[in-house]
């Protein structure tokens, strides 16, 4: 004798009609919301409104040829397959669409592949899912229900997509390099570092219980005062002996900052106070030495300047020794007055490169840190630069 359970089928007419409703809702709602970003897009990327206004055009013109195509699959395959193809082309064209290269991206992304995924999440589709799973005395009441989902959307949303718009823009900076990055971060959006440093001792005493030895290193970025790596370790110090007290061990953590600013290279005998070492990021600290956005200028001037002698090789390339190379030996020694023991290296490209190794080398640095593929030299000059001081 044998039993079977049934098994509760969750299809049932009214799940297919909140599933429904909450489809329209977000397609037609987020679509509706569109014409929000005509301003801050053409704006921001200096596009003309036709741009705008094509992309939407092709978009419509997509969707309703579309719709047949769709139903003509769905016949064949199921509806559920059209709709979940269909969210995912929109999903697509959504992400794309916040990322756009050149306007042919654009009208790719909000025009093709968000019109071709509005044919399998909106009223052409859904219904047919309704009229299949209500009986026809009840189809009136639903396709009401459905269409006030659909309307319900575009009236919640679009005021929701206004407000993240206006803190998107509240946000935006006119030169992010010089903007909220770095330890900035960290004190403007309390919890950030918090959450960050308790992973990595939680991290760390996991390996501890399985009998290794972590030695991790947290490099708080971007430090131009000694204040701000004050409020910033007293966080970190904070998360890490609750993590000690929790899990009854000793963490060997060490707490640094990165040098990439000017001012803390003239200010680093105060920084080294609450530093356990120093990294240079020499990349950051030639753009602000040289006042260059790299980005930008390598491909637009860097050729006259080699034509004129300014310089014979890329400072980005090759460290600038008198200028940004001057700033990394006095901001050693100033640290080393303060911490005689400081560890002090570099993190960049100048890592690997073989000039800026001897240099650094010269200047009494105890490491690089560089890519990958440049480690190789950097090792190989590491250790002639120190068989050459013999």
């Amino acid at each position: 004798m044998s039993t079977t359970v049934a098994r509760a089928d969750w299809r049932t007419p009214t799940a297919v009609l909140v599933c429904g409703g909450l489809i329209l809702t977000l397609g037609l709602g987020i679509r509706h919301g569109f014409g929000l970003f005509l301003y801050p897009m053409t704006s921001d990327l200096h596009w003309s409104r036709e741009t705008f206004a094509l992309a939407f055009a092709v978009q419509n013109l997509v969707w309703g040829l579309g719709q047949p195509f769709a139903g003509m699959i769905a016949d064949r395959y199921g509806a559920g397959r059209v709709v979940a193809s269909g969210a995912l082309m929109y999903v697509l064209g959504l992400m794309l669409m916040a990322h756009p290269g050149a306007p042919w991206q654009f009208i790719l992304s909000a025009g093709v592949l968000i019109g071709l995924g509005l044919t399998g999440v909106t009223f052409s589709m859904i219904n047919g899912v309704l009229g299949r799973a209500y009986p026809p005395e009840k189809r009136s009441m639903v396709f009401g229900i459905a269409g006030a989902a659909g309307s319900f959307g575009q009236f919640a949303l679009l005021p929701l997509t206004q407000t993240l718009l206006t803190h998107v823009r509240r946000l935006h900076e006119q030169n992010p390099m010089l903007g909220l990055r770095g330890v900035r971060l960290g004190i403007q959006i309390p919890g950030l570092f918090r959450m960050q440093a308790r992973s990595i001792a939680e991290a760390a005493a996991d390996r501890m219980a399985a009998h290794g030895t972590p030695r991790p290193e947290i490099m708080v970025p971007l430090v131009a005062s000694v204040r701000e790596l004050e409020i910033v370790r007293a966080e970190i110090d904070q998360q890490i002996a609750e993590v000690e007290e929790e899990r009854g061990v000793k963490l060997d953590i060490a707490i640094g900052t990165m040098i990439e600013l000017p001012r803390a290279a003239f200010l680093a005998n105060r920084i080294a106070k609450s530093a356990d070492f120093f990294s240079f990021g020499t990349n950051d600290l030639t753009q602000m030495a040289w006042g260059f956005s790299r980005d930008d200028v390598e491909a637009s001037f860097f050729s006259r300047y080699f034509e004129h002698g300014i310089f014979d090789v890329s400072p980005f390339e090759s460290l600038d020794q008198l200028g940004v190379g001057g700033m990394v030996e006095m901001g050693t020694k100033k640290g080393r007055k303060t911490k005689p023991d400081l560890k002090v290296g570099v993190c960049g490209e100048h890592g690997g490169d073989p000039r800026s190794v001897h240099f650094f080398d010269r200047i009494g640095l105890d490491y690089v840190s560089c890519s990958p593929f440049r480690v190789p030299v950097a090792r190989l000059e590491a250790g002639r630069s120190v068989l050459e001081k013999r």
